[in-house]
């Protein structure tokens, strides 16, 4: 593409101008005067040259190696409106108006193919070939000072990181803070201890079976900053927090070969409890935290207190009778409740009373047993999807490692050698964990019947199932049957349940003796609407 404008711009009478002006990071937004300094020195030379300023294209936070630029493409289409009609744009520095050869000359272009000419305070823009030798100089003197800034950037975070010390973005719950002695470093923002502790170590000890149940759980919590979040996003955040060493004082980064050790900051979890999480998601069996959380105290964790909405702990008490008596209670000291116990035979008999009172029709369980084939087919679907996916980057990744092996043949350089090396074993890395995942999940099969069945024998007989089943079938109870933890008020009992689906449309049939289906389908069970229907 020519580079070189068709007409000079000393050979217009150009009068009117724009101004563009970048800094590269939030930084520089938030200390210094960057932007405001750079449109100075434009505007002042501008006056100067009796130019009448028309705009200003700020650039914020983009890097001068991004050729992604909203306010580029702003001034592009400014220009564009101007059908041809020559103006100057001006820029303080060549280093502010791009750091790599490439872009700085396809901006350049941009602009010259929409009449516009680059003027600047500190360089000379001319049409010689000695003034296009010069200007290319210059700007590969950007790329490289770019270039070396970032490995020398990198260089610095990798020290850090290989010294114990996080130097990437902070995670939900923890802060940056000034140390005298570790300088930048995390500390645990103690204003969401508390549910940040909660929720990783209610997925360890299978208080939520899913990462989905800590989702709901930080969007119950409040645990975001912003009022209302997707669920897609405090999915992606749980996931997060389940997968980051972070948060048990450890820290890896793979992608530059840091592996997992000690960091210097605090952790909110143990390993211990990090490593369960890990286990969890590969499919291992969970073991058992404390004795007390499930043979002696099954609902702990499941009941809250109705005042600060913390989940209930339990311990045993000995008497001067020699006898041990089990205890609920709140162990927040800022609450009302703190410390007031409440008796273990009181709250789990009262427990048992409830379940008592469950039941599920065998016509609701048909109905249910439609709705969960229905999500079944599309979880199959969004399954094949996410296999064909995976294979797909294995036949990638393959591709990339046969090339590389040939490169690596041919390669007569030992530098360029081995970085090729590193590069293959990198890749053939992937490859093979990718393989893995993907053999894992191929062999990964349920009967949706089976699986059913087993389901509806839990729902439609809790308190049976309760009665009969283990520690973990018991917790799968309350998983099952309630869709929030239990709130108990000490000397009244429990609060209001919210239960799930199949014994909401069954205690409805029930009060209104009424007939949930009829020839037309199902109707919606929250609609007061009445309707007749036609005899005709």
């Amino acid at each position: 593409m020519n580079r070189r404008p068709e007409i000079s711009p000393g050979e217009l009478n150009i009068t009117e101008c724009v101004i563009y002006t970048r800094v590269s990071s939030k930084r520089q937004l938030k200390e210094g005067d960057g932007l405001k300094g750079q449109e100075k020195h434009c505007r002042d030379y501008a006056d100067q040259r009796g130019y009448k300023v028309l705009a200003v294209f700020s650039e914020k936070a983009i890097s001068g190696g991004d050729s992604n630029r909203p306010e580029m493409a702003e001034l592009l289409e400014f220009l564009e409106k101007r059908n041809g009609k020559p103006i100057y744009v001006i820029i303080d520095d060549i280093k502010r108006f791009a750091r790599d050869v490439d872009i700085h000359f396809d901006l350049k272009v941009a602009i010259y193919q929409r009449s516009g000419y680059l003027q600047s305070p500190n360089f000379q823009f001319g049409e010689s070939a000695e003034d296009k030798f010069i200007e290319t100089i210059i700007a590969s003197a950007a790329e490289l000072e770019r270039n070396q800034n970032k490995r020398q950037v990198k260089s610095r975070m990798l020290a850090r990181l290989e010294a114990g010390y996080w130097t990437f973005k902070q995670p939900t719950g923890y802060k940056w803070v000034e140390d005298p002695i570790h300088k930048k470093i995390l500390a645990i923002d103690q204003d969401k201890l508390r549910i940040t502790k909660e929720a990783l170590e209610g997925y360890a000890n299978n208080r939520f079976l899913t990462k989905m149940d800590v989702a709901n759980f930080l969007i119950e919590q409040k645990y975001f900053s912003r009022p209302k979040v997707p669920f897609s996003t405090s999915f992606m955040q749980a996931d997060r927090m389940l997968n980051s060493p972070l948060y048990c004082g450890y820290l890896e980064y793979p992608e530059w070969g840091v592996t997992l050790r000690k960091a210097h900051h605090k952790g909110i979890i143990t390993f211990d409890t990090y490593q369960a999480i890990q286990d969890k998601q590969k499919g291992k069996p969970v073991k058992v935290m404390r004795s007390d959380t499930t043979r002696d105290f099954l609902l702990r964790n499941f009941v809250v207190c109705p005042l600060c909405n913390r989940t209930l702990t339990a311990s045993w008490s000995r008497k001067k009778n020699g006898k041990k008596y089990g205890y609920y209670q709140c162990q927040k000291k800022e609450c009302p409740m703190f410390a007031k116990t409440i008796p273990k035979t009181e709250i789990e008999a009262k427990f048992i009373t409830i379940l008592e009172t469950l039941e599920a029709s065998d016509l609701v369980m048909d109905i249910t047993r439609t709705m969960a084939e229905g999500v079944w087919t599309q979880k199959l679907g969004e399954r094949s999807y996410s296999l064909n996916k995976t294979e797909e980057q294995i036949k990638t990744l393959a591709k990339e490692s046969e090339n590389l092996a040939d490169k690596i043949e041919q390669s007569t350089s030992t530098v360029l050698f081995k970085a090729l090396e590193k590069k293959l074993v990198d890749l053939e890395a992937r490859k093979e964990k990718l393989e893995e995942a993907f053999a894992k999940s191929k062999r990964q099969r349920a009967d949706f019947g089976t699986a059913f069945e087993q389901a509806r024998s839990l729902i439609q007989n809790p308190l049976q199932t309760w009665n009969a089943g283990d520690i973990e079938t018991k917790r799968l109870v309350v998983r099952l049957v309630f869709t929030k933890p239990l709130c108990y008020e000490r000397g009244i009992g429990y609060g209001t349940t919210e239960l799930a689906l199949p014994y909401l449309i069954s205690a409805r049939i029930a009060e209104n003796n009424t007939s949930l289906v009829d020839p037309s389908g199902i109707e919606p069970l929250t609609s007061s609407v009445q309707t007749r229907r036609s005899t005709k």
